[in-house]
């Protein structure tokens, strides 16, 4: 938080390389959650409101096999982006 007050226009995360192995990528799904919440919560108490969080997906991380369009390849990470989003 103190890096952005210097300058930028927020932070973004490039962790689109969550584990495929599903014993740990739950637990990292929330971490992930929990960080992005708390940093938002951080920038806006601190009158950043205007900073930006965000952060890398894989491509496929909004869809399930139940959205994935027809033709595209699954993936291990499949939905990554909707549980992310259910935790928070």
């Amino acid at each position: 938080m103190e890096l952005v007050k210097l300058g930028g226009d927020g932070v973004d995360f490039d962790w689109e390389h969550l584990s495929d192995d599903a014993s740990k990528s739950a637990q990292q799904r929330k971490v992930l959650a929990h960080v992005l919440l708390t940093m938002r919560q951080t920038f806006d108490a601190n009158g950043m409101k205007d900073k930006m969080v965000g952060y890398t997906t894989r491509f496929n991380a909004f869809w399930d096999e139940k959205t994935r369009p027809a033709g595209v390849k699954a993936f291990a990470s499949d939905g990554e982006g909707l549980s992310i989003e259910k935790e928070i």
